[in-house]
């Protein structure tokens, strides 16, 4: 009889990529790097900016994911520091995962290169999906009650 070897656990033998963000001129981010030295990521390895307000555009941190290569490990001070919904989070961190790209808060102690560290953003993954589906569910409902009633629905033209 011929048994199948085990697969191997992944080996994050890369590097650690930080990012830190902060939001007002008035914020500092040298809490956030000075985190980031403690869990390894080198001064070379780390992007950081500030962002205000509800921006999207986050170039540091979209050049910082494009650094990051297969075997390295994307570590933040905190999730809310990379993304302004759990939705975009979870796009960030599923990009990462495709590529082989682990990742790491510090704050929340989330760390997909680990099985649990992965089960676990994966059920708050889970949670955001069926959040996503109540509020489409409800808005439908919604917007069909609005027609009903006879009240315009969309933008005024």
């Amino acid at each position: 009889m011929h048994r199948k070897k085990s697969a191997e656990p992944k080996q994050w033998t890369g590097r650690l990529v930080g990012y830190a963000r902060v939001s007002t001129p008035e914020q500092d981010v040298s809490m956030q790097i000075g985190a980031l030295y403690r869990a390894g990521v080198l001064e070379d390895n780390i992007w950081s900016q500030t962002v205000y307000g509800v921006r999207t555009k986050r170039p540091q941190r979209d050049l910082a994911l494009l650094d990051a290569r297969k075997g390295d490990v994307f570590v933040v001070y905190k999730l809310d520091r990379l993304g302004r919904s759990f939705i975009e989070l979870l796009d960030i961190v599923n990009g990462l995962e495709k590529r082989g790209v682990g990742f790491r808060s510090l704050s929340e102690g989330f760390d997909t290169t680990t099985p649990a560290g992965k089960f676990m953003f994966h059920m708050l993954g889970a949670m955001a999906e069926f959040e996503r589906g109540l509020i489409q569910e409800r808005t439908r409902d919604g917007m069909a009650e609005a027609k009903r009633q006879g009240k315009p629905i969309g933008q005024p033209l």
